[in-house]
């Protein structure tokens, strides 16, 4: 902002309040948006989306299950 100030000759508070008011405060604000890539299909149940998640191997149950905190691996 102070490179704008410098050629506007306008104090840095002036320049930042006015690109606050045009919404251009922020870097994320002056960069181009990327467009979202959709898949769209004709028919329902063409294109299948399945979030998974490898579990851990439960060797015995724990203590909540069977209430002994004794018996541990």
């Amino acid at each position: 902002m102070w490179r704008i100030d410098a050629v506007v000759g306008r104090s840095v508070a002036t320049v930042s309040r006015h690109l606050r008011r045009l919404g251009l405060s922020s870097l994320k604000a002056l960069d181009p948006t990327v467009p979202v890539v959709r898949y769209e299909h004709p028919a329902l149940g063409e294109l299948l989306h399945i979030d998974t998640k490898k579990l851990g191997r439960i060797v015995a149950p724990g203590h909540r299950i069977t209430d002994d905190r004794r018996n541990h691996i």
